[in-house]
């Protein structure tokens, strides 16, 4: 077989395929004009036209299952940022071991239910991380190092979990939601 007759077999076995789809979708009740069997070919449609609209229709489950994960992925969104106390910013451990977070600076958006700091991590935001709070610790000084889209000047904010010590970085206006219930450091016990 020359290099044609391999094209023009893998043409006609494509075309068979897309004549069985055709037989398929009109078998139960949906009116499919797509075929590439010379005998049903619509006049003036080409068979690089039917193909597309055949590869459009076989993606089309795969497109429709990406909509609704945006979908539903922009709609976590938009419920996290309508809840009371929501604050975007970053996350590390700077001492210690945290369940679910990292010594790396981690951005996400955060909430206070009463001493437990609600960590929703990006880009998805679909797992909380539930942060027992015993303290804050205070503010300390350079460690917005490697936080960025933050504003100029971010706020850091150093707390206490058990053993452990967490840095929440966000812009300064939300300095107070940031701190939620927690408004002066208190002294560390010895």
């Amino acid at each position: 077989m020359s290099g044609t007759d391999v094209r023009t077999f893998g043409s006609v076995q494509m075309a068979g395929r897309v004549c069985l789809l055709q037989e398929v979708f009109v078998g139960v009740g949906f009116p499919l004009d797509i075929s590439l069997c010379p005998a049903r070919r619509p006049p003036g449609r080409t068979e690089g036209q039917a193909m597309l609209i055949a590869l459009l229709i076989a993606l089309g489950v795969d497109l429709i299952v990406v909509a609704v994960f945006a979908a539903f992925v922009i709609g976590r969104r938009l419920w996290l940022k309508r809840q009371p106390g929501e604050f975007a910013g970053a996350i590390r451990v700077s001492s210690g071991d945290v369940d679910g977070l990292s010594p790396k600076w981690k951005r996400g958006s955060g909430r206070w239910v009463r001493d437990v700091l609600v960590w929703s991590k990006a880009p998805l935001m679909f797992r909380n991380e539930l942060v027992p709070v015993d303290r804050l610790s205070g503010e300390p000084q350079g460690h917005a190092d490697g936080v960025r889209r933050l504003g100029d000047k971010p706020v850091v904010i150093e707390f206490a979990s058990g053993s452990a010590k967490i840095d929440v970085a966000a812009r300064e206006e939300h300095r107070a939601l940031v701190t939620g219930p927690l408004t002066t450091p208190s002294p560390v016990p010895r």
